[in-house]
C-alpha cells in the first residue's frame, strides 16, 4: 500500500484529504487557565522524531490507520513521570499482535528496507503476519519489543471479525483487490 500511494499522487492526495477531514484537535473548557495549560502541552509535545505538537501525532496516526487499517501509537513519560513527553507512531508495517489467552499483545520493530519477495509480499512482517503459530518469545528472539499497553494508543478502520490489522481504505481498489 505504501509504495501504491507513493507511485499515485492522486491516492496520497486522497488520503491526506481523509485526514484533513478528520478534524482539528483542540481543547475546550471552562477553566481557562487549564485549557491554556493543556493547549500549551499540545503545541509543544515531540512526536516523533521531527514532528512537534499532538495534531501532528493525529495527523500521523491517521496517515497510518487510513493506509494500512490500523495505527499504533506511544506515549512516554517525562523524567519526573507527572506528564507526557513524547508521543511516538509506530510504523504499521513493524507492528505485531498476538493473542496470548484473553489478552492482545502488540509487539514492534522497525521494518528492515523494503525486500523483493517471490510472493509479491515486501516486508519480513507482512509474510509473519500470515504464519500461524507466532509466540511473543518467538517474536522477542528477533527484536520485537513489547508496548506496554498501559501507554498504548491504537485506532483501526473498519476491523473484521476479531482480527486487530483493520482494512486499508486502498484494499478496494481495483489493482490492490486483483492482486490481494
Amino acid at each position: 500500500y505504501e509504495s501504491m500511494r507513493e507511485a499515485l499522487p492522486i491516492i496520497d492526495g486522497a488520503i491526506g484529504m481523509m485526514v484533513t477531514l478528520d478534524g482539528i484537535v483542540r481543547v475546550e473548557g471552562d477553566d481557562a487557565a487549564a485549557v491554556a495549560e493543556i493547549d500549551a502541552w499540545m503545541q509543544r509535545v515531540q512526536v516523533n522524531d521531527a514532528e512537534v505538537g499532538l495534531q501532528a501525532f493525529y495527523e500521523s496516526q491517521g496517515n497510518e490507520q487510513y493506509e494500512q487499517g490500523f495505527a499504533v501509537g506511544e506515549w512516554t513519560a517525562s523524567a519526573d513521570g507527572k506528564g507526557i513527553a513524547r508521543l511516538r507512531v509506530a510504523d504499521s508495517k513493524g507492528v505485531m499482535f498476538v493473542r496470548d489467552g484473553d489478552v492482545l499483545r502488540t509487539l514492534y520493530r522497525a521494518p528492515p528496507p523494503k525486500q523483493a519477495s517471490q510472493n509479491g509480499l515486501d516486508t519480513v512482517e507482512a509474510m509473519l503476519r500470515r504464519t500461524p503459530g507466532l509466540t511473543v518469545a518467538g517474536l522477542v528472539e528477533q527484536d520485537y519489543r513489547e508496548i506496554d499497553r498501559r501507554r498504548l494508543i491504537y485506532t483501526v478502520n473498519r476491523p473484521e471479525a476479531d482480527g486487530p490489522y483493520g482494512t486499508s481504505l486502498l484494499r478496494s481498489l481495483e489493482e490492490t483487490s486483483d492482486t490481494m
